[in-house]
């Protein structure tokens, strides 16, 4: 899906979608998993590398293209034993989000959050009441090991604690929504 122009006035399309999986997939920065958001019902589904692989070695091992995938992965199964039985279904999805449905399904890519992270940490830290607490993480994210460092001084207050979790959640989701609408959707409540 393509991203708006300036004074695209096209309307976001509206979909339920759970922010924490969506900003989670946003987030996850391996190379080994693909994830995917159907368009109709806002579900995300994951694919390991190893799966989309081995579904390119079954497609091509015949030369098939289209038709008639879900009758000929199980003749393939039944014939030589070339998918294990719990993969099956896995590869089935697979080629539905990659080929049969593809326009139902937006390709969720992770980007490098990890100057979004530190820029979390630093605007909790500003609301961080406390002079004591405020200092002490000010110094652990300075440097390489910040992330471990802050978690291990935040580590010392519960109430800080549960504020950050709070925090860090909202910024995630906030990113996640921003994400949506410049792939012209519109995040509703999951639970609404």
């Amino acid at each position: 899906m393509a991203e708006s122009e300036p004074g695209d006035e096209r309307p976001l399309r509206r979909l339920r979608v759970d922010l924490e999986v969506v900003s989670e997939a946003l987030e996850n920065r391996s190379d080994e998993f693909a994830y995917y958001l159907d368009l109709r019902t806002g579900e995300v589904a994951m694919f390991t590398e190893d799966q989309e692989s081995s579904l390119a070695r079954l497609l091509d091992s015949l030369g098939h293209e289209q038709g008639d995938v879900v009758a000929w992965v199980e003749s393939a199964i039944q014939r030589d034993a070339l998918i294990p039985e719990w993969e099956q279904p896995l590869l089935l999805d697979l080629h539905r989000v990659l080929e049969l449905e593809r326009e139902h399904y937006l390709r969720i890519a992770d980007w490098e959050s990890g100057r979004d992270a530190y820029l979390d940490m630093q605007a909790f830290i500003d609301t961080v009441v406390a002079e004591h607490r405020h200092e002490l993480l000010e110094v652990a994210i300075q440097g390489p090991g910040a992330f471990r460092r802050f978690r291990d001084v935040l580590s010392r207050w519960d109430d800080e604690q549960t504020r950050w979790r709070d925090f860090e959640r909202e910024r995630r989701w906030q990113r996640a929504t921003e994400w949506l609408a410049a792939e012209g959707v519109q995040a509703l409540p999951k639970d609404v």
